[in-house]
């Protein structure tokens, strides 16, 4: 599978070394920006990948970048890289999104295993990105009136509290129930919650209610 690395730094030099380290790895698209705007000017075009960003840079700086970034859906694991080992950068660096600091000049085997691990965290997040979007879709092929059957049912409702509720007969309820479970492709009702869970619906204590 192919992995995308993109260097943003405005050394010249800098970028040239590290593009070279990169490239040494197989299936490793690297693709090299001079600044931060030149990087945030279309990055929506672009696919997920580990962004080895600069902090000090003419324009916008690296947190900027940063800041630009933690506005938008996570599709960049960011390794901060920086002449100056500040530990309030580190600290800014970190709150702002990135996921890993290494001060210059550092040693190419210690990056390539920051970028290693970096790739596994991006990779985990797409899946979970995945997951959460296949749970939306699945409750969104909910009608209006299953919704607010599920809602009631995964807050522990019984039956037939939910059908007096909703001025509805239990059987009602129980027809609902059997569509909601069908729509949502499980068995069991536990399952049912843990789709809600996936797609941040509910929190993800509210599965272990049911498993107790």
């Amino acid at each position: 599978m192919s992995e995308f690395i993109y260097i943003v730094d405005d050394d010249e030099i800098v970028r040239d070394v590290l593009r070279g380290v990169m490239l040494q790895h197989q299936n490793r698209h690297v693709q090299c920006f001079t600044s931060g705007d030149a990087f945030l000017a279309d990055r929506h075009d672009r696919q997920p990948g580990v962004l080895l960003l600069d902090i000090q840079m003419p324009g916008s700086s690296g947190l900027d970048v940063l800041r630009a970034l933690s506005e938008e859906t996570k599709r960049f694991e960011t390794i901060v890289l920086t002449a100056s080992g500040k530990i309030a950068v580190a600290v800014e660096a970190m709150k702002q999104g990135a996921c890993d600091f290494l001060e210059k000049p550092f040693e190419p085997e210690q990056l390539s295993s920051r970028i290693d691990q970096a790739f596994v965290a991006l990779h985990a997040h797409s899946a979970a990105n995945r997951q959460k979007n296949s749970a939306l879709a699945l409750l969104a092929s909910l009608s209006g009136r299953e919704q607010e059957v599920f809602s009631k049912l995964a807050n522990g409702q019984a039956n037939k509290i939910v059908a007096y509720e909703l001025n509805i007969s239990v059987r009602t309820v129980e027809t609902h129930r059997a569509a909601i479970l069908d729509k949502l492709r499980v068995t069991t009702l536990a399952e049912a919650v843990l789709v809600a869970t996936y797609a941040g619906v509910l929190q993800p204590q509210a599965i272990a209610e049911y498993m107790e």
